[in-house]
């Protein structure tokens, strides 16, 4: 890969009924990704009941956020994405971009 090119990346979100695991248990998948050319990220977060589904929710969204703004720097392309995690990645992307940031509001071609 030549000097500026970015990879796509795989944006992974544990389960664990937002109580149990956590990234460590997550990146089992990377190498393989990483040896066909795609980056992971595994978003980490707070657990319940610690914190409540609305602060789970607002650190993916977080996270997903420094991804596509900061991504290019880390050699990503946040463009060519993917997710997994189902329920909390549905209802970080069902609503609240535009608090996010107006780039965000428009929805990207990941989504």
């Amino acid at each position: 890969m030549g000097e500026g090119a970015q990879v796509p990346v795989f944006i992974f979100v544990h389960g664990g009924y937002w109580r149990a695991l956590s990234k460590r248990e997550s990146a089992m998948m990377a190498g393989m990704l990483a040896a066909r050319g795609i980056a992971t990220v595994v978003v980490d977060y707070r657990l319940a009941p610690e914190v409540d589904l609305a602060e789970i929710t607002r650190e993916i969204r977080a996270a997903t956020a420094f991804v596509w703004r900061e991504g290019a720097r880390f050699g990503l392309d946040p463009r060519a994405s993917a997710s997994a995690a189902v329920p909390p990645v549905a209802i970080l992307w069902a609503r609240s971009w535009p608090r996010v940031g107006r780039a965000l509001s428009v929805s990207p071609r990941m989504w």
